[in-house]
């Protein structure tokens, strides 16, 4: 299955990372049926390659994440695009892949989100973390280690406050 160039959903995209790292892991369909056997999963290799098909047209949320487990990736891995194509996050909400995966992250929320609300759920200890984080690239900027400004463009979430501002 190939990506199409717009509008890829979650379950296509799940369907499609399976298929890309059981190939490159060299895994037969067999073999990852069994691996989530393994898991506690009624899966074989006609549920592998249903899903690889398109055949299958859901995933439940266990499936998911054992997938992610067996093929050793996170979740968000499988779930959202690598490349920065539209993704149907709902039937009526598209977006650019690369603003869902800061959004699954809980760095970004999606456009007409209330960020206050977004903001406000973010456990204390990862803004900490976020806060750590800047501090030591700045330090490391300072140093001449890094290009700070690339690094702002890269990874935007990290370098905004918790109201999803810049810093």
């Amino acid at each position: 299955m190939d990506l199409p160039e717009r509008g890829i959903g979650p379950v296509q995209t799940v369907a499609f990372r399976v298929g890309e790292l059981r190939k490159r892991k060299g895994l037969t369909a067999a073999e990852v049926g069994q691996l989530m056997q393994a898991e506690g999963f009624k899966w074989d290799r006609f549920t592998v390659s249903n899903l690889e098909k398109g055949k299958r047209q859901n995933v439940s949320l266990t499936e998911w994440l054992g997938l992610a487990h067996v093929l050793d990736v996170s979740p968000l891995h499988l779930l959202v695009p690598l490349e920065d194509v539209e993704y149907n996050v709902t039937p009526e909400t598209v977006a650019p892949a690369a603003r869902v995966r800061a959004w699954v992250r809980g760095v970004e929320p999606l456009p007409g989100t209330d960020q206050r609300i977004f903001y406000t759920e973010v456990p204390l200890n990862e803004v900490r973390r976020r806060e750590a984080k800047r501090e030591l690239f700045e330090q490391l900027g300072e140093w001449g280690a890094v290009d700070v400004e690339a690094e702002k463009r890269r990874d935007p979430g990290t370098w905004e406050n918790d109201s999803g501002e810049g810093v």
